[in-house]
């Protein structure tokens, strides 16, 4: 009986961190979308904050741009990840982040407040490396099909989004 009791309690614990682990995610992921969302209206909010230079979007087209670049699909890509959690995800968002981080080092590595805004850059990546995933078992689905399409297509496109 004691040892049953025992059981139960080692359950209940283990759904107590489990559940607790998702509520996390779950507000990781909302943080994500709202960042998105902020980032849309100013390339630089976070950075901006701090030294009162936040530039806001000035006009459609330049809205519309930022609908589609990297580093604001970076958001939903790694806020998907703490959406649905699994390898498969956190591997694309994990390779997403970086990516962008060296896309923009190397084309903006000689603008005047380039360490300002690589900071903005790199703030996806950084819950990343908290909420790991064990990359030993990857299925990749159609999702991954549809991120090596989007960056294919960014391949040919990002001199007309970027300049």
């Amino acid at each position: 009986m004691l040892f049953h009791n025992l059981r139960i309690i080692k359950y209940i614990y283990i759904y107590k961190i489990i559940y607790l682990k998702d509520t996390i995610m779950i507000k990781i992921y909302q943080i994500y979308i709202i960042l998105y969302l902020i980032y849309l209206f100013s390339s630089n909010f976070i950075t901006g904050i701090f030294t009162n230079k936040i530039n806001l979007v000035k006009n459609k087209f330049e809205f519309t741009r930022r609908l589609i670049t990297l580093t604001t699909l970076n958001f939903l890509v790694s806020g998907y990840y703490f959406y649905n959690p699994n390898n498969e995800t956190y591997l694309l968002a994990l390779l997403f982040s970086i990516f962008i981080i060296f896309a923009y080092y190397f084309k903006y590595k000689n603008i005047n407040d380039f360490k300002r805004k690589w900071i903005d850059h790199s703030l996806p990546l950084i819950p990343l490396l908290f909420y790991r995933q064990d990359l030993g078992n990857i299925k990749f689905t159609d999702y991954s099909k549809s991120i090596s399409i989007i960056l294919l297509y960014y391949s040919t496109i990002q001199n007309i989004i970027y300049d």
